[in-house]
């Protein structure tokens, strides 16, 4: 099942990028979401429910940490997919803002070749999943580095242009750091008198053979190469950059299934330093990186008015908390991660696809010129509100939850100043999410009035907003309110995974993370 779901993956990516009429293009993105709902979703559940191991090729198997992640992947590749074959039918309508074709010199690259790259981003993810090497993984992640880039660049604008050259120069610099951490792996193990390996599995077993300090060194360059690609503080400055040029799907798969994969590598990697009876060393360096990155993106919300670049921002803050859950290093803690990893991805997901809609709807970025979208967009209003109640941690959403925990397990670790830190920065964050988000979706600003003179006349007037706006029906937007639609479905039932039938299931998959075993 995992050699045909990559099979089918690749060849549909194949076919995108020849030259075909829309309903081809519109087809193939189809055919791509409902295979990653059927057949991806019997092979989660396969490895999830059933514990089984499936096999590709004698090179990619899928165990439970990889099953867990490539289930964020199905789900949301899914309904990005859908939202894609919406802006193919809209760009070959003449919509705007997408065009059927984008100039460049020497002619024009059609619109259909961003589908090609959007199922090869997911081929290079799901590959780096199913991977239990961590060369093949780097392998993997570099591959969607390359890729990514592309779709950020693809209407060359010239600050979307600028955002990939960075995204390409600091990305891949930072992974030429966990490069040569995988080397000191191999090197490590050969000088043990072992055979080299980069299989997790097989270095997890020589580890307490490794001399400790090239191991030490190994995991650092490691953690800072796949740290930049996951969006850590102090190096995330390419990601809002990128997220704000990049068009809404490419924007949703960066945010909500590239960093999860960077966050994977580093778990593989920290098992075989906990293995050799380094786990403290792995904590410490996921907890700074965790913390600083919680931190900063707080902060960096309240100021905010570019509408994507909060949600980067937001992504930061995300990354940061489930860092800190696996830095903490408890059972409870690892589970809170897990489950944190799973919402923010989906809520985030849904985020983007709506932002999408309400810079479209606005011609603009600023979120002064947004205000009061539910009378202007409802359905991208609504989603986008769902996804930041969620992202902002109110209950009954897990987040909420997940976040409580954290905390929780701080103190039951005995770090209390972690504790308090955490609750102050997250107190933050929720203010200013909730902030930005109730005067876009409402156009109400809560923190200011409205003061009248005498007369009765005000001193600041909001701008007009007509109650009803007619919004005319374009091509392709049944397809792209239906992608929203479908993550509004997943995030709003996202409070199943804490019933203890599914809780379960997250159980087992933390078992297998340092510090995630009962």
């Amino acid at each position: 099942m995992l050699n045909t779901l990559i099979t089918i993956l690749a060849v549909l990516a194949g076919v995108a990028f020849l030259p075909a009429p829309v309903l081809v293009t519109t087809a193939i993105a189809m055919i791509a979401s409902l295979s990653l709902w059927g057949l991806g979703g019997m092979l989660v559940w396969s490895v999830l429910v059933q514990n089984q191991t499936p096999a590709a090729w004698g090179v990619f198997y899928l165990d439970r940490l990889g099953g867990f992640f490539l289930a964020v992947l199905v789900l949301i590749g899914g309904a990005v997919l859908l939202n894609v074959a919406g802006q193919l039918r809209t760009a070959a309508a003449g919509g705007n803002p997408a065009k059927p074709a984008v100039p460049v010199q020497g002619g024009h690259v059609p619109f259909s070749v961003s589908l090609g790259l959007t199922l090869l981003f997911l081929l290079f993810m799901m590959l780096g999943l199913c991977s239990r090497n961590l060369g093949l993984i780097w392998v993997c992640v570099e591959g969607t580095t390359m890729v990514s880039a592309l779709l950020i660049g693809f209407e060359h604008q010239r600050t979307a242009l600028e955002a990939a050259w960075k995204y390409i120069i600091l990305c891949t610099v930072g992974l030429s750091f966990s490069l040569l951490g995988l080397i000191l792996l191999v090197f490590a193990a050969d000088i043990a008198g072992a055979v080299p390996t980069l299989d997790p599995v097989g270095l997890a077993v020589l580890a307490p053979q490794l001399p400790p300090s090239l191991l030490k060194l190994a995991f650092l360059l490691i953690l800072v190469g796949f740290g930049t690609k996951a969006g850590f503080a102090p190096l995330h400055s390419w990601l809002p950059d990128a997220h704000s040029q990049a068009p809404a799907p490419t924007s949703a798969l960066l945010s909500a299934v590239l960093l999860n994969c960077s966050v994977y590598a580093i778990i593989r990697a920290a098992g075989v330093l906990s293995a050799a009876g380094l786990g403290g060393e792995v904590r410490s360096g996921l907890l700074l990186f965790g913390f600083l990155s919680v931190a900063l993106a707080a902060l960096f919300l309240l100021v905010q008015h570019d509408l994507k670049r909060m949600l980067a921002y937001s992504s930061i803050e995300h990354i940061g908390l489930i860092t800190l859950g696996l830095g903490i290093g408890t059972p409870l803690s690892v589970f809170a991660a897990l489950v944190h990893t799973l919402t923010h991805s989906l809520s985030k997901a849904l985020a983007f696809l709506s932002a999408g809609e309400l810079v479209r709807e606005a011609h603009s970025h600023e979120m002064n010129r947004m205000l009061g979208m539910l009378r202007r967009r409802p359905a991208a209003a609504s989603g986008f509100g769902v996804a930041m109640t969620g992202l902002a941690g109110m209950p009954p959403l897990p987040i909420f939850a997940s976040e409580l925990l954290l905390v929780w397990a701080a103190l039951a670790a005995g770090r209390t100043w972690l504790a308090i830190g955490l609750l102050l920065l997250l107190a933050t964050a929720f203010t200013g999410l909730l902030y930005h988000t109730v005067r876009v979706v409402f156009g109400d600003d809560p923190f200011h009035h409205w003061h009248h003179h005498k007369d009765g006349t005000s001193h600041h007037a909001e701008p007009d907003v007509p109650d009803r706006v007619p919004v005319k029906r374009e091509s392709g937007l049944f397809w792209r309110d239906l992608s929203i639609a479908v993550l509004v479905f997943m995030v709003t039932t996202t409070p199943l995974l804490l019933l203890t039938p599914v809780a379960g299931v997250i159980r087992a998959v933390a078992s297998v993370i340092p510090g995630g075993a009962q």
